[in-house]
């Protein structure tokens, strides 16, 4: 989602090395500007202090107690733009995939001179690339926003793809989810974990980026340093020993504690044809209404080849768009396909 730069290696769909860069006020080091691709951890990309072309400020890699000052000031540009606190500490603090500049310090030439470095560093990625692959790095923004869109075409990215928030209102009982011949739907439960990753990993393999995690990358964010983490809320949908499916939930949305939150829900491509994706949603649906939720809300890909838009809005949720992923390519593939 909201993201810094990243440099693929498109074949085997993973992050080539971190890029991070972190603007900061020479004196008093108050955040004002912050992009860091993942994985890995603060500081794992050694590099000096560079300068910007804003007097008074120095670039350098971000470090792990910077975490709780990028959420505020994540938080204060959201909420100007759009009304809500949409950044938590565990979306910044595990991941470190983010990019914002400090509400009161836009128009200066911070988001230029990060998106600049980060451009000036990732040019040594493509050599590290299987040739022939083709080599992109992103940029995430909120969706709709004129002036991140002008500086982003400016540095060579063009928008590649939209990413709405689904919602629904838990006014009364939702409908109970339909039972599915030989599917049995059950919480998570102890050592469920493995089976959770690889169908979630199957799931995944068509969504659009290539940027599915590692499996210890994916139970560090999910499980191992989730302050979320409710397996109560984790749904699977077992097809006699076989995983067909998986919906994993939040108690609360980030911008709204009101409402559930659907983190990811995915079902293996054999088993998408009997309504398993649309159970699982029920399902959760369901428990949320019980448990006192005003609603919940989702994230997804607007041009998702799976059809999930179409099942969302057919189950009565609505959309609204969130955020906007820009690329800029790197290096062409073999084939010279841009992937808009």
């Amino acid at each position: 989602m909201p993201g810094a730069g990243r440099a693929y290696d498109s074949a085997l769909e993973r992050p080539l090395r971190p890029v991070a860069a972190l603007l900061s006020t020479a004196r008093s080091d108050v955040l004002s500007g912050f992009a860091r691709s993942s994985p890995g951890r603060p500081g794992t990309f050694r590099a000096p202090r560079w300068p910007v072309s804003s007097p008074g400020f120095a670039l350098r890699p971000p470090r792990p107690h910077d975490a709780e000052a990028i959420v505020e000031m994540m938080n204060e540009e959201s909420l100007a733009l759009r009304g809500a606190a949409m950044v938590s500490l565990d979306w910044i603090a595990n991941a470190w995939t983010v990019g914002s500049v400090a509400l009161g310090r836009h128009g200066r030439g911070i988001g230029a001179a990060i998106l600049a470095e980060m451009g000036r560093r990732a040019a040594r990625f493509p050599p590290l690339a299987s040739p022939g692959e083709r080599v992109v790095i992103h940029a995430g923004a909120l969706a709709d926003e004129p002036r991140v869109a002008e500086l982003l075409t400016a540095h060579g990215y063009f928008e590649a793809r939209r990413f709405a928030q689904m919602s629904i209102e838990l006014d009364e009982p939702p409908a109970q989810p339909a039972a599915i011949p030989g599917i049995e739907i059950r919480p998570l439960r102890p050592r469920d974990e493995r089976a959770a990753y690889q169908c979630l990993s199957e799931a995944f393999a068509d969504h659009w980026g290539g940027n599915w995690p590692t499996e210890d990358v994916w139970r560090h964010d999910h499980i191992d340093s989730s302050s979320a983490f409710a397996p109560e809320l984790w749904h699977l949908a077992w097809d006699g020993t076989e995983l067909a499916g998986v919906l994993i939930a939040d108690p609360e949305a980030d911008d709204d504690p009101r409402l559930g939150h659907v983190s990811n829900v995915g079902v293996r491509r054999a088993h998408r044809r009997p309504g398993i994706g649309e159970a699982l949603l029920r399902t959760s649906f369901l428990q949320f209404y019980e448990r006192g939720s005003a609603g919940v809300v989702l994230e997804v890909d607007t041009e998702s080849i799976t059809g999930a838009t179409r099942l969302y809005e057919r189950m009565g949720m609505t959309a609204t768009p969130r955020f906007s992923q820009w690329e800029m390519e790197l290096r062409p593939g073999a084939c010279a396909v841009r992937s808009r």
